[in-house]
This record gives structure tokens, C-alpha cells and sequence, in this order.
């Protein structure tokens, strides 16, 4: 934990956010997989669409995740770093209880009801059989999904992002060989695109275990430390921004959905889920940079080195200005090709083309947004966080979602996004500039410079 002190920042967050980086790529990159493998099979544009409707629901089975998973990783990361290990230890330990006690029986009741929620995510008839069959399967795997996550979020919160990247690669390096095989050798179709994923999930979960039991790691599980009733309510009090943030997008992409139907039926539908799996995966960058800032933030702020607190979040803030800059990049040149690799019909190639290129307007400057509920996770201010997320999915993108593309059709989903993404980062950027470790205080700087050398105690 000495080096989440040093000064050196830019070698710190590159240290600690490119593990987490290259395995949020690839976790997305199987994800595409998926939807590429499905598109070229013969259940084609139908088995897409099948895809796109369970997303957002595998999207709150992966909050379930974030709720449990960030909120222990933020409480640990500043236990550590107010010197408080024996704390940090039952927090992990009451982690480990609470995906059994909160995340089984959360899939047991997707299980029950899939037939009504996949119909109120917008199966219709003729999607409907794809969706159920693929989403039926990957429910087997669900609750270790939901401890993969936590498992993750837990060895990235002790500083241990390249052992939390080796458990994200294994899974998402399997999934993409057995897509071939079950996909397209087997020509299992949907199902074998389910098959490939409780797989992978099921060897980055075992994975992940060892190394959360090995005495090798900062905190590692150990039951004779007992639990700690105390840290439930901090957190699920940060955990729940996350996890609110997973269950808008499902609430999003449930309006979204109908809207989409009304418009073009299931070939919109798979179009739009291929436009939703390229801006996500060029946002994974960005979402490696939070994880990787979340524990040198949230150590710094635990022991008040404030302006490594600020150095470090504006380093992040311009990295990811960089790669999202790029990704949008590529997008305006070669954004037909991109598409033509998940088969788009030439009827639906225009219209994905413009939604790309709309849709994906504000991403440059997201980071903000991003980054920004990330710092006020990391400080322990779930409020701030949730707020942030409320704003974009809740108070601003679902009314416009409900209410434009009645007037302007596809251009109306477009315009949504652009309102949403622009006055999210505005409100971002209020809310960030009211926190003081992020402004520049002589007294701050003097008493740290009194107190530190390279980032060390004098």
C-alpha cells in the first residue's frame, strides 16, 4: 500500500488502470463476440435482437455485483489507508456472506419471472424464444457472475488490479474460442453463445477465488476474522450509485426498447443493440481508468494527501479524454466498417452509421461524468454519486426517450442522448468543483509538503 502514496501519479494510475482497462476491454469484446458469432449464425438478425433484450438485465445482474463489490472495495481501500486492517478484513469477509444472502436469491426471482420481465423489456413474438432460451441458461451462471464482479471489485480496491485483470482476461479469452465452437462449429446458435459464457464466468470466478483466499494478497479472506455488521450500511450506502446506475439502464433500455419497436420491429432492435455493444466497448477504457483512480483516490483521501488526490484524478480526467477522443475518432471514419464486422443489413447500414456517429456526440468529454461519481464513490459520498446517476438515466434521458422519437423518430433517440450526456458532464463538473480536495488550497499544499517525500512520511 505504500506506493498508493507516491507522487509519481502518472506511473501509479498507469500501473493500477491498465490491468483494468485491458480486462474491461476484453470483457466487452466478448460481449460483441457474442452478438458477431449470433449475427453470422443462423438465428441472424432474431438472435441479436434476443441478445439485445436480455442486456439490460444481465446490466442489473451485474449492478447486483457493483452494489456489493464497489461498496466493499471503497470501504477497504480507505481502512487500509487509515491503517485499520483488521476493519478492512471483516469487511471483505461480510462481502463474501452478502453475495450469497442478497445476490442468490436475486437470481432465483429473475429466474421465476423471466418470462414477464423479458416480455417487458420488448421480446416480442418473434424474438421472444431466442431471448427466453438464451436468457434461461446464462441464469445458471448468474449468482457466480455476481460473485466474479465482487471478487474483482475486492482485489482492485487492495491494490491488486493485475490479479483482478488475469481473472477478467481468462473469462473473456474463453468466451471468444467457445463462441466459435458452440456457435459456429456446433451450430448450437443462441444457445451455444449462452453455453460459451456460463463457461468462461465459471473459470474467471474459480480464478478469482484462489486468489482472493491467498495469504499472498493484502486482505485476503479469512473467516476467523469474523464479519462486521457496522460495514453493511456504508456499503450498500456507496455501493447503491453503481447499482442504481445498472438498474436505470435497464429501466432505459426498457423504454427505449418499445420506442425502437414502434419505429423498425426486431431488426431495429438488433441494430441498436450492435450500436449499444460499440459505444460500450469504447467506453470500457474510460471505466478501466475509474477502477484503477478509485483506490489511489480513495487511500489519499483515507490518509488527507489531498493534492495526490487532485493530481491524480485530473491525470485520469485527461487520459480519458485521450481515449475517448480516439474512439470517437475511428467512429467518424471508419464507422461503416465497424458495423459490416456484426453483419448489418445495407438496409439498416445508414441508419446505424447515423446513430453511431449522434449518439456517441458527447463522448469525447464523458470521462467527466464518469470519473466523477467514481471520486465521490471513492470519498464515501454515495449521495453525490447516486445524484450524479440519478440525473443522466432518470430526470433527463428516459423522459426525452419517451417523449422525441414520437416527433422525430430515430433523430429523437439521438438528440436524448446528446441532452442527457451534455448536462450530466455540466452537472459533473459543479459538483467537482465544490470538493476540496479537488482545489488547489496553499495550506493543503504546504502541510503536504512538510509531511511528504515522494509521497513517503518525512
Amino acid at each position: 500500500t505504500n506506493q498508493l502514496s507516491s507522487s509519481r501519479v502518472g506511473r501509479l494510475l498507469l500501473l493500477y488502470s491498465l490491468p483494468s482497462i485491458v480486462s474491461m476491454v476484453m470483457n466487452s469484446l466478448y460481449s460483441a463476440a457474442d452478438a458477431a458469432f449470433v449475427a453470422r449464425s443462423a438465428d441472424a438478425a432474431l438472435g441479436v435482437a434476443g441478445l439485445t433484450v436480455v442486456f439490460p438485465l444481465q446490466m442489473i445482474l451485474m449492478g447486483v455485483g457493483h452494489l456489493i463489490g464497489i461498496g466493499t472495495a471503497s470501504v477497504v481501500s480507505r481502512r487500509i489507508g487509515e491503517g485499520k486492517n483488521k476493519e478492512a478484513g471483516k469487511a471483505v469477509n461480510t462481502a463474501i456472506l452478502m453475495v450469497l444472502v442478497v445476490g442468490v436469491p436475486f437470481v432465483l426471482l429473475l429466474y421465476l419471472l423471466r418470462s414477464p420481465f423479458l416480455r417487458l423489456f420488448g421480446a416480442e413474438a418473434s424474438v421472444f424464444p431466442y431471448a427466453e432460451e438464451y436468457f434461461r441458461l446464462i441464469l445458471f451462471s448468474a449468482p457466480l457472475f455476481i460473485a466474479n464482479i465482487t471478487i474483482n471489485n475486492l482485489l482492485r480496491g487492495q491494490g491488486h488490479a493485475f490479479k483482478s485483470m488475469v481473472c477478467m482476461v481468462t473469462s473473456s479469452g474463453l468466451n471468444i474460442p467457445l463462441d466459435y465452437l458452440f456457435v459456429n462449429l456446433l451450430q448450437m446458435g443462441i444457445r451455444g453463445a449462452a453455453w460459451g459464457t456460463n463457461l468462461a464466468i465459471l473459470a474467471g470466478t474459480i480464478l478469482g477465488g484462489i486468489f482472493l483466499f491467498s495469504p499472498r494478497i493484502v486482505i485476503p479472506v479469512s473467516f476467523h476474522r469474523g464479519m462486521d455488521r457496522k460495514a453493511i450500511k456504508p456499503i450498500l450506502s456507496i455501493g447503491f450509485a453503481p447499482f442504481l446506475l445498472q438498474l436505470f439502464h435497464g429501466i432505459f433500455f426498457l423504454v427505449l426498447y418499445r420506442s425502437v419497436n414502434n419505429l423498425g420491429g426486431p431488426e431495429l432492435l438488433a441494430l441498436l443493440g450492435v450500436v449499444n455493444r460499440i459505444y460500450s466497448f469504447l467506453l470500457m477504457p474510460v471505466i478501466g481508468l475509474m477502477y484503477g483512480m478509485q483506490p489511489i483516490v480513495g487511500y489519499n483521501l483515507g490518509a488527507g494527501r489531498y493534492p495526490l488526490v487532485r493530481k491524480t484524478f485530473f491525470t485520469a480526467l485527461a487520459a480519458a479524454f485521450l481515449l475517448t477522443a480516439a474512439g470517437y475518432g475511428v467512429i467518424l471514419l471508419k464507422g461503416s466498417v465497424v458495423l459490416s464486422l456484426f453483419a448489418v443489413t445495407p438496409r439498416w447500414a445508414a441508419a446505424g452509421l447515423r446513430l453511431l456517429n449522434l449518439v456517441m456526440a458527447c463522448l469525447p468529454v464523458i470521462g467527466i461524468q464518469i470519473l466523477g461519481s467514481a471520486y465521490f464513490q471513492a470519498a464515501g459520498k454515495g449521495k453525490e454519486a447516486a445524484f450524479l446517476t440519478l440525473w443522466r438515466q432518470f430526470l433527463i434521458l428516459i423522459p426525452l426517450l419517451l417523449i422525441l422519437p414520437g416527433f422525430w423518430g430515430l433523430d429523437g433517440i439521438c438528440v436524448a442522448f446528446i441532452l442527457a450526456d451534455g448536462s450530466s458532464i455540466l452537472l459533473a463538473v459543479y459538483l467537482l468543483f465544490r470538493e476540496k480536495p479537488l482545489r488547489r488550497l496553499k495550506t493543503q499544499d504546504s502541510a503536504h509538503s512538510v509531511l511528504t517525500t515522494e509521497g513517503t512520511p518525512a
